[in-house]
This record gives structure tokens, C-alpha cells and sequence, in this order.
């Protein structure tokens, strides 16, 4: 199960570190998840992201808990990818047409669905935005870049299902709030 979740050979994995692996957003999320397990012994239902490959990010809930082996601290965790459920339920809580707000369901770099609302504010026909990046849509590469980062680490870190920022985008101000 843990091959198919980080999409990674089970050969690649055996023997090495999550971070030398790239799993983790960045390593200050491994560290706080760490940490946060150390403090509690174990960690129930704690909700974090690790990457795949190419950067896909697929959320997990697990439980974790630091085990000693001869001396040296190992994390053992047992979780499940809760990423497709996740945007399953946030098609069916929200009416993303009709919202008065833009909203955009993405499954990875991808746009998978958008309102009419966020294609108005972005000046885009209504469609146009569906199969295509945040990136490619985003004015600023270098300032999507450290919004994405900084809404991993956000998520990662903190262990939260919900995320939300302010800033600009030209002349308007907008609010991003993920629930």
C-alpha cells in the first residue's frame, strides 16, 4: 500500500530516509510531524501530505509512533491516502457553480474543475480554465511558487484540513480559504 501511495518501487524505498527521498513538502514538515509524535509517544488520526514523484501531493491521515531500534529513533506509520475522498466531499459540500466566490477543485498541478465565478475574476471563458495548471494561470511565476510552497508547508506542518490567505492578484485583493 505504501509503494502505491508514494508511487516509488519498493526496492527504492527499503533502506532509505523519507527526506532523502523526497517526501516530504520540505524538511521542516518531517521535523514538526517528528517532533509532534516524540512529544505525544504516539499520534492519532494526524493528517499530513507526503509527494510523489513529479510532486504530486496526496494527503494521509495516519498514526505514528517513534519506535527504538538499537538505539536509533524509527517512525512507524500507518496511514491511509485520503486525497480523492477529500475532493470527492468538497465537490459534493459545495455548489461550485453557483458560489458567489471562485473556486477551483484541482488534483494535482491540475485544474480538474472551475466556477463561473473564477473564471470571471482570472478573464477567462468559461471552460478554458479546466485541464490546465495554477501555473499557467497564476501572473507571477516566482510568486506562485512560494503560495504553493507556503500552502504545503501550511497543510504539512500543522496537520490541518484548512488553509487560508490573503493577497494580491493585479488590482484586486483575494482571500483564499480551503475548508
Amino acid at each position: 500500500a505504501f509503494v502505491r501511495l508514494v508511487g516509488r518501487p519498493r526496492a527504492e524505498l527499503i533502506g532509505r530516509r523519507s527526506l532523502e527521498l523526497g517526501l516530504w513538502p520540505e524538511p521542516s514538515a518531517h521535523q514538526l510531524f517528528i517532533d509532534t509524535v516524540a512529544a505525544a509517544e504516539t499520534l492519532t488520526e494526524h493528517t499530513f501530505i507526503l509527494l510523489r514523484p513529479g510532486g504530486q501531493a496526496r494527503t494521509v491521515r495516519g498514526t505514528g509512533a517513534l519506535l527504538p531500534i538499537d538505539a536509533v529513533d524509527h517512525l512507524l506509520l500507518m496511514g491511509r491516502d485520503i486525497t480523492d475522498s477529500l475532493m470527492r466531499d468538497a465537490v459534493h459540500e459545495a455548489s461550485v457553480d453557483t458560489a458567489p466566490v471562485g473556486l477551483a477543485i484541482t488534483h494535482g498541478p491540475r485544474i480538474v474543475s472551475a466556477n463561473p465565478e473564477l473564471h470571471r475574476i482570472f478573464h477567462r471563458r468559461q471552460g478554458s480554465m479546466v485541464g490546465r495548471t495554477t501555473q499557467e494561470l497564476w501572473p507571477d511565476p516566482q510568486s506562485h511558487a512560494q503560495r504553493q510552497a507556503e500552502a504545503l508547508r501550511v497543510f504539512a506542518a500543522l496537520g490541518r484540513t484548512r488553509f487560508e490567505q490573503e493577497f494580491e492578484f493585479g488590482c484586486r485583493q483575494i482571500v483564499v480559504r480551503i475548508q
